[in-house]
């Protein structure tokens, strides 16, 4: 898999992604992603330029940056590029951890349109994404409350093979989605799990 078509994957299974069922507002935000996704620029990618860490995954021994995001701070390898996705509906951030083989993950900030617990907001999204579920778990991490869902979603590309990891602040839902083809899945599945522990609410 060459880098340029790696980095088309990544936009494509992004606009993808977007978890949808809490409102009108959400499919729209949906729909203009994939519009974003067709005229969005291949090449164009963005270094990441976030602060240093002087640490190191226990994978690949590379180091980790610290990324800001919406009132939270999480950890990302210093060899992910973030991707230009142009402007969104919803913020969101965009990371292709290798080019290689097309692994990937992204983060959306989606507020709430009404009340919801976690589970609530789960029960809706999964309902309507159409993606053949594997696995739906709580955990609680870090004193934070992460539902994580594993999912295969069948697009005109192939099969991708996503774990989404949601959590709630106030009226927000932050939701971490990582994706790869299932014979990659697991290549920088570690990776994504080292961004989720790192996780904190600022």
């Amino acid at each position: 898999m060459n880098k340029k078509f790696s980095k088309i994957l990544s936009i494509v299974t992004f606009s993808t992604l977007l978890l949808v069922g809490c409102g009108k507002e959400e499919t729209d935000s949906t729909q203009s992603s994939q519009e974003t996704e067709q005229t969005t620029n291949e090449s164009e990618v963005v270094e990441t330029s976030q602060t240093e860490v002087k640490e190191n995954t226990e994978n690949k021994g590379s180091e980790l940056v610290n990324v800001n995001f919406e009132e939270i701070t999480f950890k990302i390898p210093n060899t992910a590029e973030k991707l230009d996705v142009g402007e969104q509906q919803l913020p969101v951030a965009v990371y292709l951890l290798d080019a290689t083989i097309g692994t990937s993950f992204n983060v959306v900030l989606e507020p709430l349109q009404q009340p919801l617990s976690l589970k609530e907001y789960i029960d809706l999204a999964t309902a309507s994404t159409g993606y053949e579920y594997q696995s739906n778990e709580y955990y609680t991490t870090n004193g934070i409350e992460w539902n994580e869902v594993v999912s295969l979603n069948n697009t005109p590309q192939g099969t991708m093979k996503l774990n989404q990891r949601t959590f709630m602040k106030d009226d927000q839902v932050y939701i971490f989605t990582y994706a790869g083809t299932p014979e990659n899945y697991e290549s920088n599945l570690q990776d994504f799990k080292n961004v989720i522990e790192s996780v904190i609410v600022n």
